[in-house]
């Protein structure tokens, strides 16, 4: 089997358009666990691709999978250790359990 170049976006804010290199292209992490295969590659439209989906989750798919992650890998590609997925979703984390306050600062510019 080859390997693939899968790609994953969140569609509340960005769109497929990064990935049209992609083998295959997802929205939602559940459709992308149906398809991924052992030594594939996940590139990530953005770190907010993975926002809403837990670390454990995340993580135990990289293992079960031996994933490599990437983030825009057809413009300065980068890859993603562990450490900087679960980093990368704490800040998820904080932004998702403190969105009003985060809105209200905003507003506030």
């Amino acid at each position: 089997m080859s390997k693939y170049l899968i790609g994953l976006y969140n569609p509340l804010i960005e769109d497929e358009s990064k990935l049209s290199h992609c083998n295959k292209v997802y929205d939602n992490l559940n459709d992308l666990k149906s398809h991924v295969r052992v030594n594939d590659t996940i590139e990530l439209s953005s770190e907010f691709s993975i926002y809403n989906y837990t670390t454990k989750e995340l993580l135990d798919l990289i293992e079960n999978y031996n994933l490599d992650i990437v983030i825009n890998s057809k413009e300065n590609s980068k890859q993603f250790n562990k450490i900087t997925i679960t980093f990368i979703m704490a800040i998820n984390e904080f932004i998702k359990n403190n969105s009003k306050t985060i809105s209200k600062l905003l507003k506030e510019k």
